[in-house]
């Protein structure tokens, strides 16, 4: 027969045997739960922080939109302008004097430089975040969109270039530059003496043929990239309005 002592002893090993156990149990639970609320936080969080991108990035390439939208109306006044200045003078006979409205002179000399926001998305590829956003195809448009905007500012800056070091130049020459660069800026407050005209005058040539064929052929190439980046910045914009509205 064993002793009652032992029995006691046998028996308060069992409960704190049982006690240990249960504390275990409600210490693991307890940081199972501890860690699966700061995962479940931390996935709201995140999820907070991408609709706030999404929204950011909504706004900006709406804006670039309607950037891109005023460029291409510019565009296409400026080419037809180009274009019937070109079909007159190519049609006259060399060193005829040719009377041309101011206006069609401003769009001759303009060229307008394409102002693009781009601060959400410049912040999202500096930090590396960019891959956090949960769409493949939405991250995979706005990592293309810097090379796509680089390719078509760049034919931007070789109309302003070919304006600025041949086309200015050759008006100069016919001494019509300031009434161009006047018309096209809109001034207004001048002195009587330097008021506009209807018509300014320019003289028919080979040579000013050939640059306003040039000059329309980069309009053609900047009305191209503007209508090439619209389409990926409205695909840009469709995803983002889906992801939105799932959120």
């Amino acid at each position: 027969m064993r002793p009652a002592g032992n029995a006691v002893a046998d028996s308060g090993g069992r409960r704190s045997l049982g006690s240990f156990l249960l504390e275990l149990v409600a210490v693991v639970g307890g940081i199972l739960i501890a860690f699966s609320l700061d995962a479940w936080w931390d996935d709201r969080a995140e999820a907070r922080w991408e609709v706030t991108q999404l929204h950011a990035l909504h706004d900006e390439f709406s804006r670039n939109l309607g950037e891109f939208e005023a460029i291409q109306l510019s565009h296409e006044r400026q080419a037809r302008h180009v274009l019937r200045m070109l079909a007159e003078v190519a049609g006259a006979e060399p060193g005829t004097p040719m009377p041309f409205r101011d206006s069609v002179l401003a769009d001759l000399v303009g060229w307008r430089t394409t102002d693009v926001s781009s601060g959400t998305l410049d912040a999202l590829l500096a930090s590396g975040r960019l891959t956090a956003m949960r769409n493949p195809d939405l991250r995979r448009m706005l990592a293309e969109w810097p090379a796509e905007l680089h390719d078509g500012l760049e034919d931007e800056e070789l109309a302003r270039d070919f304006l600025v070091y041949s086309m200015a130049p050759r008006l100069a020459g016919e001494g019509v530059m300031f009434r161009a660069y006047t018309a096209h800026l809109g001034l207004s407050n001048l002195p009587a003496a330097l008021e506009l005209e209807h018509d300014i005058e320019v003289t028919a040539s080979v040579a000013l043929a050939d640059l306003l064929a040039e000059r329309l052929r980069h309009l053609h190439y900047n009305a191209g990239s503007s209508v090439r980046l619209q389409e990926l910045i409205g695909r840009i914009l469709e995803v983002l309005e889906d992801e939105l509205a799932t959120r």
